[in-house]
């Protein structure tokens, strides 16, 4: 059995899912899913499970399937100590391949959030911003969504001194 992802790592994840979800929702523009949930970017990766991931209404999975055959609009992975390599290594060469037309990486130690978009020019990531504290995060694949990078990480503990 996998070790537990920690309180800061899911603490993350499921603001993620609440502030992308909740836009997803108000505007109908398709369904914000959380791992574990199984996708197959056909025959380019083992199955995945992304942290969070967005999958526009034309290709939205249907009641009772149990995994998605496709490739998702946007994929948000929360880096761990044990996801680094992963994250930044192997997912990302298997989502860019597959055509994931944006991704970020997020850290919740430095508290930062790379943003990497699919060029049409040389059909690969380009780093599309990195956003930390106090900063707004825009998305390309949801044009209107902002992000206040600060409302998704663990509150810092107040300074009094």
């Amino acid at each position: 059995m996998a070790d537990a992802l920690s309180y800061v790592h899911q603490f993350t994840v499921s603001k993620l899912n609440r502030l992308i979800g909740g836009y997803v929702e108000q505007h109908e523009l398709g369904v914000v899913l959380v791992a574990p949930f199984e996708i197959h970017l056909s025959e380019i990766a083992k199955p995945v499970q992304p942290d969070v991931f967005f999958i526009a209404a034309k290709q939205q999975p249907k009641a009772g399937d149990k995994l998605f055959e496709g490739v998702p609009d946007l994929i948000v992975e929360v880096i761990s100590t044990s996801s680094v390599r992963t994250d930044r290594v192997i997912k990302f060469a298997a989502y860019e391949l597959a055509g994931v037309r944006e991704y970020w990486l997020v850290d919740p130690r430095s508290r930062f959030v790379e943003v990497y978009s699919r060029s049409t020019d040389i059909q690969e990531y380009v780093l599309a911003g990195q956003f930390g504290k106090g900063e707004q995060l825009h998305s390309i694949v949801l044009p209107d969504f902002v992000l206040e990078v600060d409302s998704i990480f663990v509150p810092l503990p107040i300074d009094l001194t």
